[in-house]
């Protein structure tokens, strides 16, 4: 995520307890112990872009197919 991301959720009651680290190319890595579905993709949709799930793999896929379906309501191509 941006760092602006980064310091949005570390003001935030629940993600300040988050492990986060710089990245070599400017971005933060956060680790997040909860990482259902439930949990994850409300936060990546929230945060938008420059947010990116790394891990668990499929919910990168999950959240692929939610953003292309989002895109095509809305006349993008997806």
């Amino acid at each position: 995520m941006t760092p602006d991301q980064a310091r949005k959720l570390s003001n935030d009651w629940y993600y300040k307890h988050a492990a986060f680290a710089p990245a070599d190319d400017g971005s933060i890595v956060i680790g997040i112990p909860n990482a259902s579905r439930e949990r994850i993709l409300p936060l990546v949709r929230w945060l938008g872009p420059g947010a990116e799930i790394l891990e668990p793999v499929e919910l990168r896929q999950e959240l692929v197919g939610e953003l292309n379906g989002m895109a095509a309501a809305h006349g993008g191509t997806g």
